[in-house]
Order: structure tokens, then sequence, then C-alpha cells
């Protein structure tokens, strides 16, 4: 009996997954939510912060601190992929 309960639970544990995963995305058609209509100084007032803990943070340095750096902005870069219609994420690579 338990054996057919847990089969059971899967088979809709996968439906559940099955059906939710199988939305179509939605695209940017309109122009007002284009990255260009945005303010640069969040994104710049943050890394200016994390280069202040960096420069500070004892032991820390060399090798952490870049590598972060490039984390940070590849996720920056893909946050902001759609509102960038002409650029291309770097999902896939």
């Amino acid at each position: 009996m338990k054996a057919n309960f847990k089969i059971i639970l899967w088979m809709a544990v996968a439906a559940v997954i099955f059906t939710t995963s199988c939305r179509k995305t939605t695209t940017i058609s309109t122009t007002e939510n284009l990255v260009s209509n945005y303010d640069y100084k969040v994104v710049y007032d943050w890394n200016e912060l994390f280069l202040i803990i960096d420069k500070d943070a004892l032991g820390y340095r060399p090798g952490p601190g870049p590598k972060a750096m490039g984390y940070i902005g590849l996720a920056v870069y893909e946050t902001a992929v759609p509102g960038m219609p002409s650029f291309n994420s770097l999902k896939g690579q």
C-alpha cells in the first residue's frame, strides 16, 4: 500500500512540474522597460561599496576580489539583458 502511495505522489509531483514548466516566456515589446531609461547609479554605488570593502579586507586579496567582481558583472549583465533588445544572453555558454 505504501509503494502505491509513493508512486501516486511522485506522479503528482511530476505532473505539477511538467505543467508549470511549459509556460511561454514573455518578451519586452514596449520601449518603457529599456535599460537606457534607468539611471546607472544603483549598480555603480554597489560596485563602489564592494571595492571599499574589498580594499579593507585583510587577507582577502588578490584572488577572490576580482573574481567576485567578475561574477557581479555577469549577474548585472544577465539581469539587464531583457531591457537591451540588441544584446544576447550568455545563458548557453
